[in-house]
């Protein structure tokens, strides 16, 4: 149940959200999936063939060196980025263009400005077909991330945070199978990020959706996921998948976790030693 679910001035309480408890959607496979960008002298390697495996319901990070091919990976999955080789599904389909099975919230606040909140949120919904019920649903996921009162405001009147709120709504209006994240909390100052944080792990756990989160913050990274894909420098595969044991719900007091001090430490080693190779490749 959403108990924090708001009502709207004097109308009918919008629906609910549908319940997702770890459904068999948004299992996502990674095929030996290699990405190359331009051609001749041009041609640029951002991926090297890797594969993975992501099981519905599962929260996953990607971690790497800056330039490593973290959101271009993300991308291919988006759909937004074609593999140069190998083949991304979803629930057995193949991957060849966007849809309303993927959420996407990026790092940058990416809303229409001239439009409110609430027809933002229903923006999603009324593109694929379901105008009627846009209201209502901006309405519940308004309701959802705290911010009903701010229906009718514009996005340039909210703060980064909120705005930030207002995109992980978005994303969800679609009610997809897997949520794509792509830095979305790197320009929040760090109070603002932890409140997102465990805001976000709430609606996680409300919807039971596969995330896929790509972020440079080692602690974000295991106080958010169940497993931690660590990249390699450019160009980019997959060298580490390591499983986060510690127990949910979790809360910031996580840090002083053995399990969180050692895997802290395997990443920023892993890390640490590509970020040196991307480096020494800069200076070639």
């Amino acid at each position: 149940m959403l108990k924090n679910i708001i009502k709207i001035g004097e109308t009918m309480p919008p629906p609910k959200p549908r319940h997702r408890v770890r459904s068999d959607k948004g299992h996502v496979v990674i095929d030996k999936v290699g990405i190359t960008f331009g051609k001749g002298a041009q041609r640029h390697a951002a991926v090297e063939q890797t594969s993975v495996e992501v099981k519905p319901g599962e929260f996953v990070c990607l971690l790497g060196p800056s330039g490593c091919g973290k959101s271009t990976l993300l991308n291919s999955v988006a759909g937004y980025v074609q593999p140069s080789e190998g083949v991304v599904t979803v629930d057995g389909v193949k991957i060849e263009r966007p849809g309303p099975d993927r959420g996407m919230v990026f790092q940058q606040y990416s809303l229409f400005p001239w439009m409110t909140i609430r027809q933002n949120i229903g923006f999603g919904p009324r593109v694929t077909g379901a105008g009627s019920t846009a209201d209502a649903t901006a309405d519940t996921f308004l309701g959802l991330i705290g911010l009903a009162k701010f229906a009718n405001r514009y996005p340039g009147e909210l703060s980064g945070g909120m705005q930030q709120r207002v995109g992980i709504a978005r994303a969800l209006a679609n009610y997809p199978s897997v949520l794509l994240m792509d830095e979305p909390f790197g320009a929040l100052d760090a109070q603002t990020r932890v409140m997102m944080q465990e805001s976000l792990l709430q609606i996680w756990s409300e919807f039971g959706i596969t995330v896929m989160f790509v972020t440079h913050d080692v602690d974000e990274a295991l106080f958010l996921a169940d497993r931690v894909l660590i990249m390699s420098a450019s160009p980019g595969r997959i060298i580490a998948d390591l499983t986060v044991p510690i127990p949910r719900p979790r809360s910031l007091d996580i840090a002083t976790h053995d399990d969180f001090i050692r895997l802290k430490r395997i990443c920023l080693e892993k890390i640490r030693a590509e970020s040196i190779k991307a480096f020494d490749q800069q200076l070639q």
